[in-house]
């Protein structure tokens, strides 16, 4: 792992999901990030719960993607190339994802996420829904510019 000029650089693995995740204050709440990868390596950023519940928004090679239960949705690929900004906005557990090539002008997902079923109720473990950045593959991530908001 590294440090520099402000971002952080994240070594992924090719069989694991690496997560680096922090739990939020707030029950409705935006984030964004700017991940830049190699190629290969998938990214996003998501609520996490554990690593095999996450959901939110991913991207490899070029392409945009919805994750849900810590896996990449099926038929949800859009072409993206320019996409480096990510972000989700959880409003009443309705989970809306954007991503934008410049971090001013979004484009949403088709569809948003229903997670109010990641908690440990569900899923035992008496864990909290966190907000993540996940890596996977062989190569590096590179974590710029997160920011967070709560939702009023």
């Amino acid at each position: 792992m590294e440090l520099a000029d402000g971002a952080f650089t994240l070594p992924c693995l090719p069989d694991n999901v690496r997560v680096l995740h922090t739990t939020p204050g707030d029950h409705n709440y935006e984030a964004s990030v700017k991940l830049e990868t190699e190629k290969g390596v998938e990214a996003g950023l998501v609520v996490y719960y554990g690593p095999r519940m996450y959901a939110g928004i991913g991207t490899k090679d070029g392409y945009v993607f919805n994750v849900s239960r810590g896996e990449v949705s099926t038929g949800s690929w859009v072409e993206a190339k320019d996409a480096r900004y990510f972000r989700i906005r959880l409003f009443e557990f309705d989970l809306t994802l954007q991503w934008s090539s410049d971090g001013t002008t979004w484009r949403t997902f088709p569809q948003s996420q229903e997670v109010s079923g990641y908690h440990h109720n569900m899923l035992g473990g008496f864990s909290s829904l966190k907000v993540g950045i996940y890596g996977l593959g062989d190569g590096r991530l590179r974590i710029d510019d997160f920011t967070y908001r709560a939702l009023e």
